[in-house]
């Protein structure tokens, strides 16, 4: 399966360092379905700009599905996922999905 960024919510199962979506967004929450989770999994999500906006990394005792939900919500500009060991990251964002590559 390749990332999905249309719809709602955005799937994300590929990282990379390059540029995902390019417009901003307002994200409401992401899940991180961590397929046989393993200790030191990590997943970062950055804006185009590089700012990390969401970092986590698993831990032996806490190999459980992550969710976070943000209130306020995030404004992304831009969406990169340059790390992503396993599993696929879902997130919901507060608005219409209207973002574009």
């Amino acid at each position: 399966m390749a990332n999905v960024i249309s719809g709602q919510p955005i799937i994300i199962d590929t990282a990379a360092a390059t540029v995902i979506i390019s417009t901003q967004f307002r994200v409401q929450s992401i899940w991180w379905d961590n397929t046989a989770p393993a200790n030191a999994d990590i997943v970062t999500v950055k804006d185009k700009l590089g700012i990390v906006k969401w970092n986590q990394t698993l831990a032996t005792g806490n190999l459980v599905p992550v969710f976070a939900t943000f209130y306020p919500w995030i404004i992304f500009n831009g969406l990169i996922v340059s790390a992503l060991t396993r599993g696929k990251l879902y997130i919901y964002t507060a608005d219409a999905n209207n973002v574009s590559a």
